[in-house]
């Protein structure tokens, strides 16, 4: 209150900040942390020194380790023991000179230590005040389906080439 020289009050005195860009801002890392969580592909983060961060439901899922057990785990716990010679000598360089790597790839699951073929794509996020590495982030797909149908396909296609081949020979010995 705004208190006069006779000692009553003559007003009140308010202030207010405009919190629009906030709240906007505030709802735009809510809806990108929704899509991510939603989302059907892998989505990881981990520290520079390969601790595991964070792992989406999808992640989770696909590689059998429940949210209990992702405090702790290190990135080379994601691979098959014989393709950690192309993290260390490919992925991981190019991490370092690019700031990405993509190509297919495997995960192992981790309950099973079956092989997951994926589409990896790996990058890295930087400080920005800094710009050095803060962590790394990789989005991932699971594309064993997709393998399968395009082995099914090929068989079939095999299978077509054979038929006529098989039929044109037929043809040829009647003429």
């Amino acid at each position: 209150p705004i208190v006069g020289p006779d000692g009553k009050v003559s007003g009140i005195f308010v202030q207010g900040h405009d919190i629009t860009s906030q709240r906007i801002a505030e709802r735009d890392r809510e809806r990108l942390a929704t899509i991510v969580e939603q989302s059907n592909d892998c989505v990881g983060v981990a520290s520079t020194t390969g601790e595991l961060l964070y792992l989406n439901d999808a992640g989770q899922r696909l590689l059998g380790l429940p949210a209990e057990r992702i405090a702790g785990t290190v990135g080379s716990a994601f691979f098959m023991p014989e393709d950690l010679p192309f993290v260390a000598e490919t992925i991981y360089p190019a991490l370092l000179a690019t700031g990405r790597w993509e190509g297919l790839f495997r995960y192992r699951h981790f309950a099973t230590g079956e092989p997951i073929a994926i589409h990896y794509n790996v990058f890295t996020i930087l400080d920005a005040s800094t710009g050095a590495i803060d962590a790394f982030a990789s989005v991932s797909r699971d594309i064993r389906q997709k393998q399968a149908q395009e082995r099914a396909l090929a068989v079939l296609s095999a299978a077509e080439q054979a038929a006529r081949e098989a039929s044109h020979a037929v043809q040829v010995e009647h003429s």
